[in-house]
């Protein structure tokens, strides 16, 4: 395996590695992903590595940088350990790479071709009936990406039928006030594909939409999505472009509105106790406190 070798890591998939510092008296630095012997040229990669493994970090791009560093066996998953002066130790191959599928040949030969009712299903317009999931829906999931291809998945949900169907290809989404960090309305700004999914509360069928979106600012339209009498600011013009219902097998397999599946919310981390797990000057108590008193007071939902 070449253990005492110095020599350059190539990451045969950078995008799938991890840099983890630990300090176990034997392991200074382990750096776990797949590598192989490789040229000390220009990779997908780049490792930083400080003696006695005070920090470390990955890059894309660049040239391999390190005070010590070892070679895994090409193809392997392992570990490589550089001591507390820097220096490579050794390697300890754990297994074979994983392996990915790379090309649609290779998917459908595992999952196979779906039936021709099934792709008949997907229309590019509403009818009267699949409308009906719309503007009975208090609930949808948004996913939104960048033009990197950067995702963002987040919820929207108002009292049923909140979502306006303008016409059979253009619904409107009324944005309603939240963290400000607006994650989705700036990927839309930069990549106007957009997915929907609809849910109704009990129901194990959802309903997608996939289009391409806008931001507006229409004053007629926002005068539509009143709610405790308050209007949006702005609003999410969609134009349709596939629109279709989901099986329930998800729901089902999950239990999703099964009562005796729901868990007490008492049994996981509060808010505050996440907060302060980030920020040390965060008291996990006085957080959630504050924070309840604002929901009791439904302050900022509107």
């Amino acid at each position: 395996m070449g253990s005492g070798q110095i020599a350059a890591v190539a990451l045969a998939d950078p995008s799938h590695t991890l840099v983890r510092m630990v300090d176990d008296g034997h392991r200074s630095l382990v750096l776990v992903g797949v590598a192989r012997a490789g040229n000390a040229g220009n990779i997908g990669a780049k490792l930083v590595v400080a003696a006695g493994g005070a920090r470390g970090s990955a890059d894309r791009g660049g040239r391999v940088q390190a005070i010590g560093y070892g070679v895994l066996q090409k193809g392997a998953f392992g570990w490589i350990s550089i001591d507390g002066a820097g220096s490579f130790v050794g390697t300890e191959v754990i297994g074979a790479a994983m392996q990915f599928l790379s090309s649609e040949e290779e998917l459908r030969a595992f999952i196979g071709e779906p039936l021709p009712m099934v792709c008949a299903k997907v229309r590019s317009e509403l009818n009267e009936l699949t409308r009906q999931w719309v503007e009975r829906s208090p609930f949808l999931c948004l996913a939104t990406s960048d033009e990197r291809g950067h995702c963002d998945v987040s919820p929207r949900g108002d009292p049923a039928g909140f979502v306006k169907v303008v016409d059979d290809r253009t619904l409107l989404i009324p944005e309603r006030p939240g963290n400000r960090i607006v994650d989705s309305l700036r990927n839309i700004l930069r990549n106007p594909q957009v997915g929907l999914l609809f849910l109704i509360p009990g129901v194990t069928d959802t309903f997608r939409v996939n289009g391409r979106a806008r931001l507006t600012t229409d004053t007629e339209w926002m005068a539509q999505c009143e709610v405790e009498g308050k209007l949006p600011k702005l609003g999410i013009w969609v134009e349709i472009e596939e629109a279709y219902t989901q099986c329930s097998k998800a729901f089902l397999r999950s239990h999703l509105w099964d009562p005796s599946t729901f868990q007490d919310r008492s049994s996981l981390p509060s808010n505050g106790e996440m907060m302060a797990s980030f920020l040390k000057e965060v008291d996990a108590e006085t957080y959630d406190a504050a924070r309840a008193e604002r929901y009791a007071r439904r302050e900022g939902f509107y």
